[in-house]
């Protein structure tokens, strides 16, 4: 990876840290907390995407489990408890761009806008599926027929740290 971006102008890396549509198979933990290495040296942002994995291994999805904190990760509609919602999530540094009063020129600034920005049942749903996460199982939020074949139920405790679910997985 290395060699792919060095000496060259990478925006970002993003990356699904769990491939969930493979039967949630984690990245190696050495290769993510190696890439985030990578990243913070050549100044290329680390994008998580998280739409899979974000809350469904509780309230700090994949990063969490991997102990790397990415620049940005993406969160799908896991947030709102399946209504219609999705995040952005990541560091001021990269998100102050979206505050048009700190930056009116629009050629200075990102601009955003959806359809369920800020719906009001969605952000409620949000706010009551991270009250349920609070205790870090977030098995509960998943109907019992969809979690066969998914991650082993040791993978859902918080404190599984990923070399143990790998191993949990394999077994």
């Amino acid at each position: 990876m290395w060699d792919a971006i060095k000496g060259r102008d990478v925006a970002g890396v993003v990356i699904e840290p769990m491939m969930g549509a493979a039967g949630f198979i984690p990245a190696e933990p050495a290769f993510v907390a190696g890439l985030e290495a990578i990243c913070r040296e050549t100044g290329t942002l680390l994008i998580f995407d998280e739409v899979v994995t974000g809350f469904r291994l509780g309230p700090g999805g994949a990063q969490e489990l991997f102990g790397v904190r990415p620049d940005i990760s993406v969160i799908g509609k896991i947030m709102g408890g399946g209504f219609p919602i999705g995040a952005l999530c990541g560091r001021w540094e990269v998100f102050e761009r979206f505050d048009h009063r700190r930056f009116p020129r629009p050629q200075d600034r990102a601009a955003h806008g959806g359809t369920f920005s800020a719906n009001p049942v969605s952000m409620a749903a949000g706010i009551a599926t991270l009250e349920a996460l609070r205790d870090g199982d977030g098995r509960r939020l998943i109907p019992a027929r969809s979690r066969r074949g998914t991650l082993p139920p040791l993978c859902w405790q918080r404190e599984m740290r990923m070399l143990e679910c790998q191993q949990a997985r394999h077994a």
